[in-house]
């Protein structure tokens, strides 16, 4: 049977902004890391260090298998760089805790709420109980679409299958999405 329609909650940037400002500093390349490529907590657990690659995110989505790409923003590869520098570490995976072994879901999870508990907007009012980590995924993939990007780039973005265009020919072209990454960036920081 058909699963039922999804009820996307996009985080607002005002939102973003708070945590990113309460984050420390392997969360803000987390949280930028997610909102640039419209991962959710689990698939930004899965990053591995050579998903990475001139400047583009090209990997598999673990629940599809359809090949997702981004075009890297430059804030996003400085606060990755900037975590790698602080907490150097041998593993293949991107972010990893204390022990070295990689994060999944719920880690990540349970430490955007603790980080959205500490985080304040501007007004100096606490974020919502009501607001998870997935709406970083939500904000990504309605921001490229009401920006007017190609459907097929933002659905590339987020992991999507798209039908008539081979993987290969995606995994070798992660440019072809830039305009949607430019899209999500111009919402969330103008």
């Amino acid at each position: 049977p058909r699963k039922n329609g999804t009820d996307p909650k996009p985080i607002s940037p005002e939102h973003f902004a708070a945590l990113l400002d309460a984050a420390p500093i392997t969360f803000k390349a987390v949280f930028l890391l997610s909102l640039n490529a419209a991962l959710y907590p689990s698939e930004v657990a899965a990053v591995k260090k050579s998903h990475i690659r001139d400047g583009c995110l090209v990997m598999d989505r673990n629940k599809t298998g359809a090949v997702r790409i981004a075009v890297l923003w430059q804030r996003a590869i400085d606060a990755i760089a900037a975590y790698q520098a602080e907490q150097p570490h041998e593993s293949e995976y991107l972010f990893v805790g204390r022990t070295g072994q990689p994060w999944d879901g719920n880690h990540m999870s349970r430490h955007f709420r603790g980080i959205r508990a500490a985080a304040k907007t501007a007004d100096d009012k606490p974020l919502p109980d009501t607001l998870e980590f997935a709406h970083i995924r939500d904000g990504a993939y309605s921001a490229a679409i009401q920006a007017g990007a190609d459907i097929t780039q933002a659905r590339l973005v987020a992991g999507h299958s798209v039908g008539g265009i081979s993987d290969a020919y995606i995994r070798r072209n992660p440019q072809m999405v830039a305009d949607a990454c430019r899209a999500i960036e111009r919402h969330y920081f103008g």
